[in-house]
């Protein structure tokens, strides 16, 4: 037989652990009491939630066997119980030939399968393990023959709701025709070329995934549209970078082929801090689009399409860490998420820059002007299709100059504006201003900060921010009491905020970073952690806020323009004065990579998006003097005015459609949350305690005697400060002292959410407590087994819904004989 166990890493004895350790007990039912009152029922009697997707099958794992005529990738899920099998054709170097097989195959039908295989191919060397990978990045041809890209190394960068998110750290490829039949040709030379060039796009930088959260997508949308992510392919298609080289999968298996892993291009940045003892975390993703995509001085204003160079959508996610336990049927409602989206990009006009003028700073050229404006319409369509109605544009170029420059784009932007406001009903006009923040910046009498924060609450209000949770009432007394409008602000985003400068760089991410710290008070607020939906600039969040927002501005502006932020928010908080040197060599690094990289560092784009297929073309893209072209193929009538047709009713509509809530069925969480739990906490791995226990136990504290739980500054774990220990159950005899690290009674432990299943910890759940008992510490008293059968028995008889796991079963045994 085929030694699939070590090629995946399985134990003798993992299976069975596996399977054991997240098996969901026929009793488990719909939580009551759900404190999210925004849930209505559905048309079919059942409640609707903010829900993420399902958690079904997914490939987490690949394994690449080959023979001579074939590969074989055999994928398995997060527990390695099930396996799925695609086979690569090796015969013909002109066909791609794929082939899925639909079944899901058990470990021993697998086993059976390529050990046959390898039986067959005896002769010509039999069946052999080429490399594992952590996911396909897709299928590439250049002139000829395909490759097939792999990702080999992976690192874990964060975690929404339960759902982790991987980065890229190394991948692979391989080339699937077999060298008997590999083509000899004489141009060898511009297929390796193109390799270098299709590999120049460095996948190891700033190139995120998740096998079970769709990146692609804000948490407004994941949550309100509740479908399976995998399997389903409803991605954003926009930000999926590989989507182009994952055609070919697409299209020899099925539009739902579980073998696609979309990959977004950006950033991702998550920090957990505490609020008064409760333990938060803020996410930053910044998603760049695929469209129009390119360098500084290459990739200006807007295409044919209506896409904008330098395209970013950024999310700001504030959670609360509470895991859902494993008996929750609403394990995925995540009541305590809420998230506010911006938007950044050139401005959306035929406008561009000559770099080939030995000039830090080229000339702004308007190349053409649309008297109807059809490419901007296709823009703000767009926006309202992704985002709303709401649309908030915050124009930061320069108002006043001596040599008119960025004074021409903004003149025009305003037109432009109020152009499309002159079409659009009332209700649906987009809200314009501009704002020049360098000259605030410079100003003596302006204080720039000041006039930021009334821009940002303008268009927070403007706009709303996605929340789940419910209105507190401690919120709505304060709110009446000052008779304030915020319960105006709508808690569901119904649109966004577009933010630009010449570069969409610096100082569009310094007023990116005054939106979001405006936009994180409403969330803290909201969340009820703090009085006023307002954050002072000297406090230890915004400097953690700051850290975020500079390091996405920085990645951004590496991807767009070669090099790090010129003006950074710190520089614009400190003065012109003290990063002057900074400065300097930072704009020498922009204006290298500009001059001399950017050409080169294009065609890989060009190459890796699909913009230009070499077989395809009959010239080589070296060759080519300009890329225009391949960005503005359209289908669009030139003749047909948008500005005569009613061309936002679609994009509304379809936007309306999409962000209703949609009724959840409840069998499909019940099936979905083996998966889930197997992703979460990985039950087929060895954990420590310690490092499980992520939670304050807030409700601990509200009880009479119960133990303070404080975060230990030093390691960041929780340590229990108690004063007195609670009896267990009638007495504290067995248990340690109390400078005991591990809470142990049942008034200590109230809601433990963290799932542990090694073998020396029993968890005994009722409707009320957790309670863990430790096996191996040294001071465990054998009488305390008898005083906990006796408290379960007077349970039981009081009819408290007791039930123990098989884990807390097979450990119970265990005590008995121990015993």
């Amino acid at each position: 037989r085929m030694d699939i166990d070590n090629d995946f890493g399985i134990t003798v004895d993992e299976e069975v652990t596996a399977s054991r350790s997240h098996e969901v007990p026929s009793s488990a039912s719909p939580a009551q009491g759900d404190s999210n009152e925004k849930h209505r029922p559905g048309s079919g009697g059942h409640p609707i939630y903010y829900c993420l997707p399902h958690v079904q099958f997914y490939i987490h794992k690949t394994v690449v066997y080959e023979t001579k005529t074939r590969f074989y990738l055999v994928g398995s899920n997060r527990t390695r119980t099930q396996f799925k099998l695609l086979k690569l054709d090796r015969t013909d170097p002109y066909e791609l030939q794929i082939a899925d097989d639909p079944p899901l195959y058990s470990r021993t039908q697998i086993k059976d399968l390529l050990t046959m295989v390898d039986e067959g191919n005896k002769s010509f060397g039999g069946l052999k393990k080429t490399c594992a990978a952590f996911g396909i990045v897709g299928i590439m041809r250049f002139l000829h023959g395909y490759y097939l890209l792999l990702i080999t190394k992976r690192r874990k960068v964060g975690e929404i709701a339960g759902h982790f998110i991987y980065g890229i750290e190394d991948t692979a490829y391989i080339s699937i025709p077999h060298p008997s039949v590999r083509l000899q040709v004489n141009d060898s030379s511009s297929e390796s070329r193109y390799k270098a060039l299709f590999f120049g796009m460095d996948l190891t930088k700033d190139f995120y995934f998740s096998y079970t959260y769709d990146l692609t997508r804000t948490v407004q949308s994941n949550m309100s549209n509740h479908h399976s992510y995998v399997g389903n392919n409803n991605y954003n298609s926009m930000f999926v970078w590989n989507h182009y080289i994952m055609e070919h999968f697409i299209k020899a298996t099925s539009p739902t082929s579980l073998w696609v892993l979309p990959i977004i291009h950006g950033f991702f940045c998550q920090t957990k801090f505490s609020i008064y003892g409760r333990s938060l975390s803020i996410a930053l993703i910044a998603r760049r689009s695929r469209h129009f995509s390119g360098t500084r001085f290459l990739k200006r204003g807007v295409n044919e399409k209506g896409y904008v160079a330098n395209d970013v959508e950024s999310e700001q996610i504030v959670m609360t860490h509470d895991p859902p336990t494993i008996n929750d049927v609403s394990s995925t409602t995540c009541p305590h998420i809420t998230s506010y989206v911006q938007v950044r990009g050139s401005i959306p006009l035929y406008w561009g820059q000559d770099n080939s003028i030995m000039s830090p700073k080229p000339s702004i050229v308007l190349q053409r002007k649309d008297p109807f404006y059809n490419s901007t319409i296709l823009h703000f369509e767009d926006l309202f299709r992704r985002y709303g109605r709401a649309i908030y544009v915050l124009n930061l170029v320069k108002t006043e100059e001596k040599m008119p420059r960025e004074t021409l784009l903004g003149k025009e932007y305003a037109e432009a504006v109020d152009f499309l406001n002159s079409l659009l009903p009332s209700e649906n006009h987009i809200l314009y201003r501009a704002f020049d923040f360098r000259r605030a910046h410079k100003s003596k009498t302006e204080n720039m900060w000041d006039r930021m924060d009334e821009l940002a609450e303008e268009s927070i209000r403007h706009t709303g921010f996605f929340h789940t949770g419910r209105k507190l009432y401690c919120n709505i007394l304060r709110e009446e009491k000052i008779k304030s409008d915020l319960d105006q602000i709508p808690w569901q985003q119904r649109g966004a905020i577009r933010i630009n400068c010449i570069d969409s760089l610096d100082r569009t991410n310094a007023a990116q970073f005054c939106i979001g710290k405006s936009a994180l008070g409403h969330q803290l607020y909201a969340m009820g952690l703090i009085d006023r939906p307002y954050i002072e600039f000297d406090t230890e969040i915004v400097e953690i806020l700051i850290e975020m927002y500079e390091g996405m501005g920085n990645q951004i502006a590496l991807q767009y323009a070669g090099s790090e932020l010129v003006n950074t928010i710190k520089t614009y908080r400190a003065g012109n004065l003290v990063s002057q040197s900074r400065d300097l060599l930072t704009t020498m690094k922009r204006y290298y990579s500009n001059s001399f990289t950017d050409a080169e560092k294009q065609d890989s784009i060009n190459l890796f998006l699909g913009n230009f297929v070499p077989f395809k073309e009959k010239m080589n893209l070296w060759e080519l003097e300009t890329d225009t072209h391949l960005h503005n193929i359209t289908d669009r009538k030139q003749h047909v005015l948008l500005s005569y047709t009613k061309w936002w009713e679609d994009p509304l509509n379809e936007f309306g459609r999409l962000s209703s809530r949609k009724e959840v069925d409840m069998d499909m969480e019940k099936k979905s949350r083996e998966n889930y739990f197997a992703e979460l906490y990985q039950p087929d791995k060895i954990s420590s305690f310690d490092s499980l226990l992520t939670l304050t136990f807030n409700k601990a504290q509200e009880r009479p005697g119960a133990s303070e739980v404080t975060p230990d500054e030093s390691n960041g774990q929780f340590i229990s400060r108690s004063s007195s220990m609670h009896d267990f159950p009638t007495g504290n005899s067995g248990f340690t002292k109390e400078e005991d690290m591990y809470p142990t009674s049942p008034q200590d432990i109230a809601y433990i959410t963290r799932y542990v299943d090694m073998d020396h910890l029993i968890r005994w759940e009722s409707r009320q407590d957790f309670v863990l008992l430790d096996l191996e510490r040294p001071t465990f008293d054998l009488s305390a087994e008898s005083k906990y059968a006796e408290y379960l028995q007077e349970a039981k008889r009081d009819d408290r819904s007791v039930r123990l796991t098989s884990e807390c079963m097979n450990v119970y045994a265990e005590i008995s004989q121990l015993r």
